[in-house]
């Protein structure tokens, strides 16, 4: 009997693989979920098991690079300016929308430069808005319900966030609109650390076969239309 048990292990082990991931992801951003829901029905497909680390992002960054662990993600191509021995899983997950959100409809944000007009916030640590946000009129806040208080109360023109996030903060503040236009559009990919770069090919082989079959947009579409819902 134990004969036969480690028999039917040892296949079940042989047909899954031995390969494994252990991805820097942060959890609760839109953006970072659909990721790795994404990430983890690749992982299926290729065989390959993945686990989601919850450590700060630049931590995570880090530990990749030095093959602490297996990657990173969501990221955009700016990271490979400071992280130059991260492999890009060249498969772009989705694009993310950084945009605007306040009261007035009328405000239209078609470049960085648009922001000059006005008084806006956004959260600590988001470096794409201290980079590409003129200094005046900026205010920065630890939490997006700061902000969120901030706009409805007046005391703000408007809050900068991503497309997705800042819909789910501002779901039940019906005052408060998605402003037209788009600052930037940003792509978002998979990072593996050095010592995983093999398996490149195969993640990208099963996120092709899953945006064919429409497993991704049925990913994205499912998790928006549950963290966005405004039903009590």
């Amino acid at each position: 009997m134990k004969k036969f048990i480690f028999v039917i292990l040892f296949i079940s082990s042989a047909a899954w693989g031995n390969d494994s991931l252990k991805i820097g992801c942060l959890e609760g951003a839109i953006g970072a979920d659909i990721f790795f829901e994404i990430l983890t029905e690749a992982c299926n497909l290729s065989k390959i098991n993945c686990e989601r680390i919850r450590w700060p992002s630049e931590r995570t960054l880090k530990m990749a690079e030095l093959s602490e662990i297996d990657g990173d993600g969501p990221r955009n191509p700016n990271v490979e300016k400071y992280y130059s021995k991260l492999v890009r899983v060249d498969f772009n997950f989705f694009d993310v929308e950084f945009v605007g959100f306040g009261r007035n409809p009328k405000i239209k944000l078609n470049s960085w430069s648009d922001l000059e007009k006005f008084s806006f916030a956004y959260p600590r640590g988001w470096k794409i808005f201290d980079k590409k946000t003129p200094k005046q009129g900026r205010i920065v806040r630890e939490s997006p319900a700061q902000l969120l208080a901030m706009v409805e109360k007046n005391r703000i023109d408007l809050i900068l966030l991503t497309k997705w996030d800042g819909l789910e903060l501002v779901k039940h503040s019906p005052e408060i609109n998605l402003l037209p236009g788009v600052l930037e559009k940003m792509p978002q990919y998979l990072y593996l650390s050095p010592n995983k770069a093999y398996l490149a090919p195969k993640l990208i082989e099963s996120l092709k076969q899953m945006r064919k079959q429409g497993k991704i947009k049925k990913i994205i579409n499912a998790i928006l239309e549950e963290r966005l819902k405004t039903a009590a």
